[in-house]
């Protein structure tokens, strides 16, 4: 038996305008909600999960805006997978995308280990739960920080350009 995932294909967003686009902006704004919502009320982890699925939205919104759209590369991935391939060598990225991208790729292992070790205990670990959380919430704060350079750089680097014949001069 083979349980192998198959990757999911990622939505085609072809404009501002299009479905995509605009049922992506209403799941932000719902997210960006519940994300300040559980940060306010002392759930990081719950903050944590939402922003590394935005994260991961926007990376792979930027590599595919890279591809052409093309479906082959359009596939759900990790924030971290999505970043060392923006961060990679290949990319013609500038040095300030590539900064975001290396921010990601460090964020992403401290999200790793606090949702999926949040009670576990290393040996000669004593970490308390006050102490884990306080991580957590720290945590959740440097991803929005990370989310909202990220977001803001995406947009920019995605945005259409201008058709050349929009910029012929008119008689």
């Amino acid at each position: 038996m083979n349980n192998r995932k198959t990757k999911k294909v990622g939505a085609k967003n072809t404009g501002p305008q299009s479905v995509v686009a605009q049922t992506r902006r209403v799941l932000y704004t719902k997210v960006i909600a519940r994300v300040s919502d559980a940060m306010v009320h002392g759930y990081p982890l719950e903050a944590i999960a939402l922003l590394e699925s935005m994260i991961a939205d926007r990376l792979e919104a930027r590599r595919d805006c890279i591809s052409a759209q093309d479906t082959n590369k359009r596939v759900f991935d990790t924030a971290y997978e999505t970043a060392e391939f923006l961060a990679g060598k290949k990319q013609q990225e500038s040095d300030a995308a590539k900064e975001i991208y290396e921010a990601v790729k460090a964020w992403a292992p401290r999200r790793n280990e606090l949702l999926h070790q949040m009670v576990k205990l290393a040996e000669n670990e004593t970490k308390a739960w006050d102490a884990r959380l306080q991580e957590a919430q720290s945590t959740a704060m440097d991803g929005l920080d990370i989310f909202r350079k990220l977001d803001a750089l995406v947009k920019k680097l995605n945005k259409p350009k201008p058709d050349s014949a929009s910029k012929k001069p008119k008689n």
